[in-house]
């Protein structure tokens, strides 16, 4: 696809150079369009159908999780546009100048992403999931935590960039997940295995005794499954999440304080979640984003504001007055952080007051 089949790059250009998306009203107004599309229960059915027979996912939690296409009726036509196109495409729609790129998928397309943005210099935030492992200790192998886990590993079918990608715990807490999973599932998912590839559906399954060079362990899963990973401390747990790429979101599982900080502290991730998951990210007054493998930069809330945001120092001065300036302040600061008092640098008759033009 060549780059000049994308009008719709001048067409949001030129409005931005009229001016048109400056006045704060303007874009409260979209703001509040958007709303409008989300609440618009038109909308809403034709989501939850295109989800279900992708996903067999329930009304309720399509509308809760999914993110529903910006429509021309509802959104400024010149200023928000949506453009499909495939992997050639995209490369060729890059090659505009963007003053931003913000992209979400994986890590090999966003290293692509970069490639393409570094020769404008043009800044970028990617958000590129990865494996989330969940780390349970034997403190805390209780029902509850087996249903938050469940509930965040089945969530659009396992297709979230911050699912639960597999368990790191003892064997005697395996043995345990999958007692509580037989009580809360009425012993449907520990059976697994089954598919349908005409009506794209795979079962949840769990798969014991996952080694680090098994194929599971090689990228992000996306689906249904959910690998064990048994090891006889935290410290051996510590290990292997350390053994792997940075992940997204970190889950650990443990009445014990010193157990919880002890990950913390000796792991990277772009988030954690203790006791729970996913609840981290629906705090839109934290930042969400990876590190290393997972992504860099961060969103959310007031973060996705300094995200699309330059922050530009602007200094305005005078030219018709004269101001007294305690040159004493400037190097008795300077001083103090060197060990000096201000005393001494006095002293040493550094320090005195000069009028000033500014």
């Amino acid at each position: 696809m060549e780059v000049n089949t994308f009008p719709e790059v001048h067409v949001a250009r030129k409005a931005f150079s009229s001016g048109k998306t400056l006045p704060m009203e303007f874009r409260r107004k979209q703001l509040a369009k958007f709303v409008e599309l989300l609440e618009d229960e038109k909308n809403r059915a034709r989501i939850s159908e295109a989800v279900y027979k992708d996903m067999r996912k329930c009304n309720y939690e399509a509308i809760f999780t999914e993110i529903l296409v910006v429509l021309a009726e509802y959104l400024d036509s010149e200023c928000y546009h949506v453009v499909l196109a495939d992997a050639t495409g995209t490369k060729s729609l890059l090659t505009h100048r963007f003053d931003y790129i913000f992209f979400t998928g994986s890590a090999p397309v966003g290293k692509s992403i970069l490639q393409v943005a570094a020769p404008q210099l043009t800044p970028v935030t990617l958000e590129l999931g990865g494996k989330s492992p969940v780390y349970i200790h034997e403190t805390a192998c209780c029902k509850m935590a087996v249903k938050r886990i469940l509930w965040c590993k089945c969530i659009n079918m396992g297709q979230t960039c911050i699912a639960p990608d597999y368990v790191i715990c003892s064997e005697q807490v395996q043995e345990a997940f999958i007692r509580y999973t037989k009580e809360i599932f009425n012993e449907w998912i520990l059976l697994g295995g089954k598919s349908d590839e005409k009506d794209l559906w795979i079962e949840p399954t769990f798969i014991g005794n996952v080694k680090r060079d098994d194929i599971l362990m090689e990228g992000e899963i996306f689906g249904p499954i959910l690998p064990f990973v048994t090891v006889n401390s935290s410290d051996e747990a510590i290990d292997f999440i350390n053994s792997t790429e940075r992940p997204l979101a970190l889950y650990i599982f443990s009445k014990d304080d010193s157990v919880s900080n002890k990950i913390m502290e000796h792991t990277f991730s772009g988030g954690v979640c203790i006791n729970d998951t996913a609840f981290h990210v629906m705090d839109l007054r934290l930042p969400f984003g990876g590190t290393g493998q997972s992504g860099m930069g961060s969103y959310h809330g007031p973060h996705s504001v300094k995200t699309f945001s330059h922050q530009r120092a602007v200094v305005k001065r005078g030219l018709n007055y004269t101001v007294i300036i305690a040159i004493s302040m400037c190097v008795g600061n300077w001083a103090a952080s060197f060990g000096f008092s201000l005393a001494n640098v006095m002293n040493l008759q550094v320090c005195n007051w000069k009028e000033r033009k500014i």
